[in-house]
């Protein structure tokens, strides 16, 4: 016996009617699937997302400061521009796309300097055109 599924549409609908399935006897002998093991790729999870970001009213004038020093480089791309800026007191991560490595110290830099930031993690990644 093989495996089918009676469908037939209503309206904008789709609506089944069943459907058997019979396995043959060497299916049963085949191994069980192997669950996917996305740990190493998951770790990049843990690190601070835009979600992570306080409202706390300091880290927001952090933030907006941050970004201020950054719009005002004339030597920033629009990628360097748009990065993700994360704050948890005076903690500052960066994420995001940028054009060089230069940029990415650059920005690393321009985060740093702004009064109120203790320590930046640079986690810009340099995208190859």
């Amino acid at each position: 016996m093989g495996f089918y599924i009676n469908t037939f549409l209503i309206g904008s609908v789709l609506v089944g009617t069943g459907a058997i399935a019979q396995a043959k006897d060497s299916d049963a002998k085949t191994k069980p699937p192997v669950a996917a093991d996305n740990t190493k790729k998951n770790a990049d999870d843990r690190a601070p997302t835009a979600d992570d970001q306080s409202n706390n009213s300091e880290d927001v004038k952090l933030v907006a400061a941050i970004r201020r020093s950054i719009m005002d480089a004339k030597d920033i791309s629009v990628n360097g521009q748009n990065i993700k800026i994360i704050t948890k007191g005076s903690h500052v991560t960066i994420r995001g796309p940028v054009n060089s490595p230069a940029e990415k110290r650059r920005l690393g830099i321009l985060a740093a300097a702004v009064k109120g930031v203790t320590d930046v993690v640079n986690e810009l990644e340099v995208t190859t055109k």
